[in-house]
């Protein structure tokens, strides 16, 4: 069996109000869909609620998108689904009490993966890391558990739509970003066909 690819990159949407409205881009049954989600919101009362777990789909993990103990501003959080068929659509809910206003966005891109195993989960490992406020930050390593195995770093980022991703010896994928509130922006960057039973490499991505 050939090693996953990542088939295809949705377009990045925001609001400041309501929900974006995902495109999930081209795709067939058996496909892994992968919603990368952010919110900020700086006058949220409190500590802002987490992104709501879309229908049909499950959380892979999330990461408070503030580092202070109290009154969080932000939430990154990351989705995935198997495809029924083509033409999957996903709708997005908001949190409980989330601000809204020019001072806001919530926002999402979606991805679609193709060639992973048709049941079960498609993941071997996650692994979360920040948030990160200063450039230049190394993402931690994964390990695969099989040959012909495909790593893929999300990178996502809230407040800054000048967010890119470089690394060495890896694929970077399309960086996205919109200005709609406050901004924000998703790229990727990978390494595919790992060989079997290796520790990933801890990439050398860093984010202006």
């Amino acid at each position: 069996m050939a090693a996953p690819n990542l088939q295809a990159e949705g377009a990045t949407v925001a609001v400041t109000t309501g929900v974006p409205s995902v495109v999930i881009p081209t795709h067939q049954t058996d496909d892994i869909i992968l919603l990368c989600v952010i919110f900020w919101g700086p006058a949220t009362a409190g500590d802002a609620a987490q992104i709501p777990t879309p229908a049909d789909y499950t959380l892979i993990g999330s990461q408070i998108g503030q580092p202070a103990a109290a009154d969080r501003d932000g939430w990154l959080a990351w989705f995935w689904r198997r495809a029924p068929s083509a033409g999957s659509t996903v709708t997005l809910t908001r949190g409980a009490s989330w601000d809204t206003g020019a001072d806001t966005c919530f926002g999402a891109r979606a991805y679609v993966i193709r060639g992973c195993i048709t049941s079960g989960n498609p993941w071997d490992a996650q692994v979360g890391a920040g948030p990160y406020t200063t450039a230049n930050q190394a993402f931690p390593a994964v390990t695969v558990s099989g040959s012909e195995r495909m790593v893929v770093q999300f990178g996502n980022s809230m407040d800054n739509a000048a967010f890119a991703m470089t690394s060495t010896g890896w694929t970077d994928g399309t960086e996205d970003d919109v200005a709609t509130g406050t901004d924000c922006a998703f790229q990727t960057t990978r390494k595919d066909n790992v060989s079997s039973s290796t520790s990933a490499d801890t990439s050398t991505v860093t984010q202006p």
